[in-house]
């Protein structure tokens, strides 16, 4: 009975932090709009739509604005820890696919010093 009960406090803890982060969406607060647009641009970027320019310019924008989502997120930290997760996965999906990009261009990069010897 007592994991019930528990379980179902933690449940409706975990709505109310959903409906926190939401309604900051809807108030247009920064954490919260900035994580959510962070970890969609994050999503565009691991799924490879690269075909448009202006989508190549928002993933550079998201990108460089990590350090002040985060800034941001971990400032609210105490009141909703959903933007600060919401962004270390942005960050996550990301950085796995900038690895990969480095590893081709170390790959370019040698190939062009093995032709010009």
């Amino acid at each position: 009975m007592a994991e019930e009960s528990k379980s179902a406090q933690n449940s409706e803890i975990a709505k109310g932090l959903l409906k926190d982060y939401f309604q900051g969406v809807r108030n247009l607060e920064s954490a919260q709009t900035l994580s959510l647009a962070s970890l969609i641009l994050s999503i565009l970027f691991v799924s490879k739509v690269f075909g448009f320019f202006i989508l190549n310019l928002l993933y550079l924008v998201n990108i460089s604005f990590f350090a002040l989502i985060v800034r941001d997120s971990w400032s609210i930290r105490k009141k909703n820890l959903l933007p600060i997760a919401i962004i270390i996965i942005s960050i996550a999906l990301t950085s796995m696919l900038l690895v990969d990009v480095l590893k081709m261009m170390d790959v370019a990069a040698t190939f062009g010093r093995a032709i010009n010897n």
